[in-house]
């Protein structure tokens, strides 16, 4: 298997100098890069997304075998999703 760090491809993109700033604390905070931090950013988004898609498809599949959910229950699971 080959190393991770040998399996990147460039990525360039603006953010605003607060984003960058606040970044930079953070990242700072954890001893770590902001290009380090600013990945395991993206690869945390991508995974909970990841499984919020496999949720949903899940619930279409359930759904469609007649199996629903109550009101609460569907405001109780999205809200698992929530980002602050």
């Amino acid at each position: 298997m080959k190393n991770h760090s040998t399996l990147t491809a460039p990525l360039t993109l603006r953010i605003s100098p607060e984003q960058k700033e606040k970044l930079a604390r953070l990242a700072e905070a954890e001893n770590r890069s902001l290009a380090n931090y600013a990945l395991q950013a993206i690869e945390d988004r991508l995974a909970m997304e990841s499984e919020k898609q496999k949720a949903i498809e899940a619930g279409i599949a359930s759904a469609e075998r007649g199996e629903l959910l109550s009101l609460d229950d569907v405001f109780e699971r999205v809200n698992k999703w929530s980002v602050v």
